[in-house]
């Protein structure tokens, strides 16, 4: 992706969040604990990857999106009760 667009970045085994529809973001589904090469294709060119904080792992996630692409401003979004969480 070279526009610049934000990814939304989450697991297979999870729906997408409340807030997608207004984040203005391009999905992206992960399909296993790294990102597969179709995947990681996906990261370079992005403005950044918002991932869910509402789900268990968000922190894990993150990591694996960092691993891929160390470039990549990686944002966790969760609501107010989840942020002691993460």
């Amino acid at each position: 992706m070279e526009d610049g667009r934000p990814l939304l970045v989450r697991a297979e085994t999870a729906g997408p969040p409340p807030w997608e529809g207004a984040a203005a973001a391009v999905p992206l589904v992960v399909r296993g604990p790294g990102f597969a090469p179709a995947e990681r294709a996906a990261l370079p060119g992005a403005g950044c990857a918002l991932l869910d904080g509402s789900g268990a792992d968000a922190v894990a996630l993150a990591r694996a999106v960092h691993a891929a692409d160390p470039a990549l401003q990686v944002v966790i979004v969760a609501p107010e009760g989840e942020r002691a969480r993460i």
